[in-house]
């Protein structure tokens, strides 16, 4: 797109309608999330009080991702992020 004269390039998103937002419940701190890591409560940055719950967070995460892939004009974010010190960069 052609914006004053400058070359912009046209954003993924531009054209979302509907928002997707999945709670950040937590941070992954495993190496490989496509395989049996991405289940251990040890690949998860977990307070004590959400030990258990992992199953929980995951449902959440897959029915994000089921909601978005039915609409293309959505945007899935994941809200939260590194935001425990414990957890890493």
């Amino acid at each position: 797109v052609q914006h004053n004269g400058q070359q912009h390039a046209i954003s993924p998103w531009q054209n979302a309608t509907h928002l997707v937002v999945v709670a950040g419940h937590s941070v992954f701190v495993g190496t490989d999330l496509s395989g049996p890591d991405a289940e251990s409560e040890t690949s998860w940055s977990l307070l004590g009080y959400q030990r258990g719950q992992l199953t929980w967070f995951i449902d959440h995460i897959k029915e994000g991702v089921r909601r978005a892939l039915q609409d293309p004009h959505s945007l899935l974010i994941f809200s939260g992020g590194a935001s425990r010190t414990s957890a890493g960069p």
